[in-house]
């Protein structure tokens, strides 16, 4: 038997697997928007970084993030780390809270109860403090408190990555401000 066919099979999974996860995303973008529009970059500076890690409590590996907008609206895709393997859950924040959130890839054998409509209503409405806090507490679920702390760390981090977008934007509007003002 030619090992041809097997290594063609497993490759074939291996790119489901990755084109699944992007797909998820996608999919969240044009539930919300309607659409998927282009994609945005955040980058994160070292003074950021250092503002994550006292948020967490952890390391945050990434450099960069990306998002979508429109509207006023914003959707933060955040991966954590759960238990075993990766939890990625999309965010839409507007006006600085959190509108809507669904866990889009969750692979744990346990924790998958924050999948539930009912535990993710929870972070609807949350907002973050200037320590990055959340205004209000998370209900953990049994089981699953691992998967829990990995979600509501990608809300905090959703929040925050939105506030510094937000501020930039501010920023950049009454820059523009400025200098029309000041034209002959």
């Amino acid at each position: 038997m030619s090992s041809k066919p097997i290594i063609f099979w497993i490759v074939g999974l291996l790119l489901a697997g990755v084109a699944r996860a992007e797909t998820e995303s996608d999919k969240f973008v044009r539930s919300v928007f309607g659409t998927v529009p282009e994609k945005q970059t955040l980058r994160l500076e070292s003074e950021t970084q250092a503002k994550i890690a006292s948020m967490l409590g952890k390391r945050y590996s990434k450099k960069e993030v990306t998002y979508w907008e429109q509207n006023g609206r914003r959707i933060w895709v955040v991966d954590a780390q759960g238990k075993v393997s990766s939890i990625q859950t999309g965010f839409v924040v507007e006006q600085g809270q959190i509108a809507k959130s669904e866990v889009l890839v969750c692979k744990e054998d346990h924790g998958r109860q924050v999948r539930s409509a009912r535990f993710l209503k929870q972070f609807t409405g949350l907002v973050i403090n200037e320590k990055g806090q959340l205004n209000r507490r998370i209900d953990g679920l049994s089981g699953a408190t691992i998967s829990v702390y990995a979600v509501t760390g990608s809300a905090k981090l959703a929040l925050y990555f939105d506030s510094l977008v937000a501020a930039q934007t501010s920023m950049d509007s009454a820059s523009n401000n400025l200098a029309s003002s000041s034209s002959p």
